[in-house]
């Protein structure tokens, strides 16, 4: 249990690192909202070793966290929205074959971003149509790429680390 512990809050400090690193580089991305999704890749991790329920506990703890050191109470319901918006797909399609870490990483990322538009449709209610193509190629790249980078950081860890 006490290692259970210890290594949810080594990979909550991960999260809040690298999101802290995307604060710090998204203004630098023209798309408003768009975010590399760096964190994601704890959750992905802790999604292919079996750990789902430490996967949505580290994840929401993020966005808590994230809020809290970064951001501000729209950041809080943006990242919530999107973060419980990938988790839903993630989980319900974890246990398809066919779509490999990538895919399956590739429609939380496309999720996490239609969570996001829709509270900012709700939010703003009309004007950001134009946002959803963008926020979609947006997602599914950096969905992919996060994917591709959990599996790979899982083929040099151990076996027996969760």
């Amino acid at each position: 249990m006490a290692k259970r512990a210890s290594l949810y809050g080594l990979l909550l400090a991960v999260s809040l690192l690298f999101g802290y690193v995307e604060t710090l580089v998204s203004p630098f991305i023209p798309i408003p909202g768009v975010r590399i999704g760096l964190a994601n890749a704890v959750v992905m991790l802790l999604l292919l070793y079996g750990d789902a329920p430490g996967a949505v506990g580290v994840n929401l703890t993020r966005v808590g966290l994230s809020a809290l050191l970064f951001g501000n109470w729209f950041r809080f319901l943006f990242s919530l929205a999107g973060a419980v918006s990938s988790l839903v797909i993630v989980l319900l399609c974890r246990k398809s074959r066919r779509l490999g870490t990538a895919g399956l990483s590739l429609l939380g990322g496309v999720a996490h971003n239609l969570g996001q538009w829709a509270v900012a449709s709700l939010w703003l209610s009309n004007g950001i149509l134009y946002l959803l193509p963008p926020l979609i190629a947006a997602g599914a790249l950096a969905g992919f790429l996060v994917g591709l980078a959990a599996d790979g950081v899982k083929r040099v860890l151990p076996k027996n680390i969760f």
